[in-house]
């Protein structure tokens, strides 16, 4: 922060910030020296902040994460809004949410395009029991027939711990427009995997493989929603574990 507020404008941030960066020695212009007691304090908060942060978005307990009632789809949006302030106020913990798990951020993202424009996205947790997804286990998300899109969808995993996709091949998606696509069932539905070993009788291009010693989260994609989705008569179903 010490860098950053000498390289930036103070009008970038706003005496507020400024004031309270003031407080703890980070002084635009001044060095940034903290002794060894302001140096522990600062690696417990640094470690404190990051365990709210993940409780935060990983457990939460706004009431528009949900997406639909009775599934555990979120948006990363909450409130719909870019700027996380849909009621006149920010939403510390909606915004939470979505920068600790996310980076880049537009207005697009968020607001309600025109049918077949913008993108939309959705991530999980949790399977449908309630528990945290475990890349020692196996999992089953069921895509329903006719994915109301008009460019394409995509399913990729995450790593909870760096929120980076996980690190188990170069690129752990799947989208309906891939070189391979997934494979359809005879009932239109795309059965979609995720385990550290590929079950038998799947497709190459219908599993995700995870790390067995660490959990995931899912995000779903959707660019070029149309009204099918946006006016929820089409849902996804919850990821399920494979007994």
């Amino acid at each position: 922060m010490h860098e950053i507020i000498n390289y930036e404008p103070a009008e970038a941030f706003g005496k507020e910030l400024l004031g309270r960066l003031a407080s703890v020695g980070i002084v635009q212009g001044q060095p940034f020296e903290p002794d060894a007691r302001m140096q522990k304090i600062f690696e417990q908060a640094a470690q404190e902040g990051v365990a709210m942060s993940r409780v935060i978005a990983f457990d939460s307990r706004q009431p528009d994460a949900v997406v639909y009632p009775g599934l555990k789809w979120e948006s990363p949006f909450i409130g719909n809004s870019s700027t996380f302030d849909p009621d006149g106020y920010f939403n510390l913990e909606a915004r939470t949410t979505f920068h600790f798990t996310a980076d880049g951020i537009t207005p697009a993202m968020a607001m309600q395009m025109p049918e077949g424009k913008g993108s939309r996205y959705q991530t999980t947790y949790k399977d449908r029991n309630g528990n945290y997804l475990d890349g020692s286990k196996t999992y089953k998300l069921t895509m329903p027939p006719k994915v109301p899109v008009a460019l394409f969808w995509a399913v990729t995993v995450y790593d909870p711990w760096t929120r980076s996709e996980i690190q188990s091949q170069p690129y752990p998606s799947i989208s309906s427009q891939q070189e391979k696509p997934p494979v359809v069932n005879a009932d239109g539905t795309i059965d979609i995997y995720f385990s550290n070993e590929k079950p038998k009788n799947v497709s190459d291009s219908n599993w995700i493989p995870t790390l067995p010693d660490q959990g995931f989260f899912v995000y779903i994609r959707y660019y070029g929603p149309l009204k099918p989705f946006n006016d929820k008569s089409w849902v996804p179903n919850d990821v399920v574990l494979v007994e």
